[in-house]
Order: C-alpha cells, then structure tokens, then sequence
C-alpha cells in the first residue's frame, strides 16, 4: 500500500534472478530501481491493472522499443526491466539543436526519429483489435476535457476566435463517430519518455497503454516536439519539420494501411494543443489580482 511496503514485496519476487543479494529503492510510487551487487542495476514497474495488455507489449518487447523485460505474476504483476541507453529525448534536443550542434547531430537524430516512427508503427500494425466508432469526446489525449459533447469546453469558446471555434466543432462533428481500425497505442508518448543516445531509441513507461485510435500517439508526440521545439530560443522550426519528416516516412512505411488521414491527424492535434491551454488555465501560477495566467497557444 505504500511504496516500502512494495519495494520489499518486489524485492522478495525478483531475487531468484539474480545471484546476490538485492536492493530495491522507489524512484515513484510505481517504478523502483532494482540493484544486484555494485554494478547491475534493473527497474521494476509496478502493474495493478492491465495486465492483459502488460502481456502484450512484453511479447513485442524490442520490437516496439520496449527495454527487455520480464514479467512476474502475483499479488501483482511486476515488469523487470533493462534500464533504457541515453538520455530522454527533450534532453538530447537542448544541447542537438543549437546551430553548430544541429550540423553535426542532424543525420543521427533524423535516424533516431526514423527508429522511433518504426516502432510506433510496429506497435500499432501487430495490435490491431478490430474496428470501433471515434469518440471525439472520450479520447485519452484530450487529458482536460477540452470537448465535451462535441463542443468545446466554455473557458475556450471565450478565448479563441470565433472563426477557429466554428472550424473546430466543424471538424469534430465530420469525425465524431467515423470507424476506424484501433490497436494498443503507448498513450503518452511524451519527449521524456523516448530515450536515445542517438544510435538506439527506447519507448518507456506504458502506464497510458489503452486500446485507441493509433494516431492519437501520432498527434501527442508531434504536439510535444513541436512545442519543445518552440520554447527553445536557439531552435527553428525547420528543425521540427525535418524531424517529424523522419518519423512519418518510417511510419507510414511501417503502421496499418487504415491508419493514414491527415485531416483526422491534424484535429486530434488541435485538440491535444486546447487539452494542453486548459492545463495552463488550471495550473498556472495566479496573479496578485488572484486572476490566473496562463499561456494561449495559437
């Protein structure tokens, strides 16, 4: 129930794979490094629940970008894993990005891009799980509740322009509904959970993992570069776009034939961009005037 309480109940179904003693220590509630001796170090997930999809994912394992890994079952299922090489991918784009750095990095980070895109689409082709109608106000990337009953949300209507507020619910109302063939997607394929150190690239936490439209994983990291890519001062947008031209040729190659529609790719973007001004809305620190203040993303 509490993370000691799990670092020894993790402790005590991991030490039969290796031959010295071992010590857990919780990194957060739900993942706890694992060491053997004074060099070898593991991580272990904690699953309560999908665990059909844990499953899945651990057959796919490399081929999908997942570290190796094995799976204990029990009171719970606890996913050993091999730590991921390199460092997440938004701290790679930092120091990858300035002018001089980018000349030299180019051609590896387009490669990473081109790996990445390949294992999202892999992920997305072997886990087809049949067709479902799009539920534009229940999908995960909308994390805030941005629309609801394909409208809106009131706090948006207020801020952004009419004329993009009409084109927006016009678009949700051409979508709303429309089949489409889901699979597993990663759910929450942010900067900070792609690592690489520019040879290999490693998809981590699968905590989000859900059955969905494959291009919600599509449109969630294409928003978050992008908009790390902005917020650098030294970073061009040409940069951005040369990235994602890597990512979406390796992915289109790779994905399901059904899963191409740039328009449906463009809307859920948008919609991940007012899920993400909400957030700002809620969680941005408040003015003397006790006003909140918070970012608009056009």
């Amino acid at each position: 129930k509490n993370k000691h309480e799990r670092a020894r109940y993790i402790r005590s179904v991991v030490t039969e794979t290796f031959d010295q003693d071992v010590v857990v220590h919780p990194v957060t509630y739900s993942l706890y490094e694992v060491t053997a001796g004074e060099d070898e170090i593991r991580y272990a997930k904690w699953w309560e629940r999908k665990f059909d999809k844990l499953v899945q994912l651990v057959e796919l394992g490399s081929d999908v970008g997942m570290p190796d890994s094995r799976v204990f079952k029990g009171d719970a299922y606890i996913q050993l894993m091999e730590p991921a090489a390199g460092r997440p991918l938004s701290q790679q784009l930092v120091f990858r990005c300035l002018p001089g750095c980018w000349w030299h990095s180019q051609g590896q980070l387009e490669s990473a891009m081109s790996q990445l895109g390949k294992y999202v689409g892999r992920l997305h082709r072997e886990t087809v799980d049949g067709m479902r109608e799009l539920d534009i106000s229940a999908l995960n990337i909308d994390v805030w509740d941005a629309v609801s009953d394909g409208s809106l949300h009131p706090r948006l209507q207020e801020e952004l322009d009419d004329k993009l507020v009409e084109l927006l619910v016009s678009r949700f109302e051409q979508i709303d509904g429309s089949r489409y063939v889901s699979s597993l997607v990663h759910g929450d394929p942010m900067l900070f959970h792609i690592y690489t150190d520019l040879d290999t690239v490693s998809l981590i936490d699968f905590d989000a993992v859900a059955t969905a439209h494959p291009l919600e994983d599509v449109a969630t990291f294409k928003t978050a570069l992008e908009l790390f890519v902005r917020r650098l001062p030294h970073a061009r947008l040409t940069q951005y776009r040369t990235l994602c031209e890597a990512f979406d040729e390796a992915y289109s190659d790779t994905r399901q034939r059904e899963t191409t529609s740039t328009q449906l790719e463009t809307t859920l973007r948008a919609i991940r961009h007012c899920s993400m001004l909400l957030y700002y809305h809620h969680y941005a620190p408040k003015t003397k005037n006790n006003k909140y203040r918070y970012e608009k993303i056009s």
